[in-house]
């Protein structure tokens, strides 16, 4: 217990209250980037199980069949469109939130490093 109540002591000394709102905040960005990406990742995967289970179903289908055959292919196409217009809406949401997790890291991590004092500076080189 010793370590952790340690490590617990580090963490304190090193982070202020308003240190402590800037990580809470780049924690919430990094779980909420890290969460569109997987839903765009799980779209993107979706779509193509997709389009390959069309593929299937119309190659199944007998060639004098050419209603199923169009309907079949209407179906991808609304899939497809459908993807589309989700990968418009949610990619820019997903570069601005990694984004805003990449800036306010590294400004978070200068802000830290100009409130240390010179001997403090000096340890950690």
């Amino acid at each position: 217990m010793g370590v952790f109540n340690e490590f617990l002591e580090k963490i304190v000394e090193y982070n202020t209250p308003s240190e402590w709102r800037e990580s809470f905040k780049l924690t919430v960005a990094a779980a909420l980037a890290c969460g569109t990406w997987y839903v765009l990742g799980w779209l993107i995967c979706s779509q193509f199980s997709n389009s390959v289970a069309f593929a299937e179903k119309i190659a199944a289908i007998p060639p004098g069949d050419k209603d199923r055959i169009a309907l079949t292919k209407d179906a991808n196409e609304t899939v497809n469109k459908t993807s589309s217009s989700l990968y418009a809406f949610i990619t820019p949401f997903a570069t601005a939130i990694t984004g805003y997790f990449f800036i306010s890291s590294g400004t978070l991590s200068i802000k830290k490093d100009k409130d240390r004092s010179p001997n403090e500076k000096a340890e950690k080189s």
